[in-house]
């Protein structure tokens, strides 16, 4: 029995849809093919076993349910993956854009970027806008070690010592040696939005209780509202 569709997947199935509407390519063309490709590689990047991979036919399905769920168009679809489809055409309808830029995101993506030494465990919630995959990748980028040493060193320069930006903890003052240079680094920008050359500016230090608040829920907060809060 074929294991549940990831959340990459379904991006991948809407972007088709919202792409190729109202006129689907049949189940042998190119187009179709290319879409059952990039699934498959997403299946295999969660471990999937290839008597669990996705068909042109269940490709289609998928693209009827979409149509399903579906307001400017009048004929019917399947219902039967309403339940699934419709949060992830709710999520991103206002902003198809943005759907198209995490949908090649995800095409783009190799097992590399799953090396990542990752030091936090992130909540479901905390990937339910934006997957896994794009996830991963936001937080490879976050730990680029060269820009992050170069941001914790001029941090300390200007204050004298690392602390967090947004509650002020030390974790020298806490934990004495063990502590001492020790603070996480928080990139302000969703990779969603865009790729771009990271600056200085785009880094803010926090402790590690800040840094997961900031990233429980989409849309993350900005460090002035997790100030606010704090206060």
């Amino acid at each position: 029995m074929a294991k549940d569709w990831e959340k990459e997947e379904m991006i991948l199935a809407l972007d088709f849809y919202i792409t190729h509407r109202p006129k689907m390519p049949d189940q042998n063309s190119e187009e179709l093919n290319l879409l059952l490709i990039d699934i498959h590689k997403v299946q295999k990047i969660f471990g999937h076993d290839k008597e669990d991979f996705r068909t042109l036919s269940s490709l289609n399905l998928r693209n009827s349910n979409y149509l399903a769920v579906d307001p400017t168009d009048d004929r019917k679809g399947m219902t039967g993956g309403v339940t699934k489809c419709k949060p992830i055409w709710d999520e991103f309808s206002h902003n198809w854009d943005q759907l198209h830029k995490l949908s090649e995101q995800i095409k783009n993506f190799t097992l590399e970027n799953l090396d990542i030494n990752d030091d936090l465990v992130f909540d479901d919630v905390a990937i339910a806008k934006e997957g896994k995959l794009v996830t991963y990748k936001h937080l490879k980028r976050e730990r680029n070690a060269k820009i992050v040493r170069e941001k914790k060193k001029i941090f300390k320069r200007m204050n004298g010592r690392l602390f967090c930006e947004a509650c002020k903890f030390d974790f020298k003052e806490k934990y004495g040696k063990r502590g001492e240079d020790f603070i996480e680094c928080h990139h302000i920008t969703p990779i969603s939005l865009g790729e771009k050359k990271t600056s200085l500016s785009d880094l803010v230090l926090l402790c590690s209780n800040c840094h997961r608040m900031i990233h429980k829920k989409q849309p993350w907060l900005e460090l002035h509202e997790l100030i606010e809060i704090i206060k």
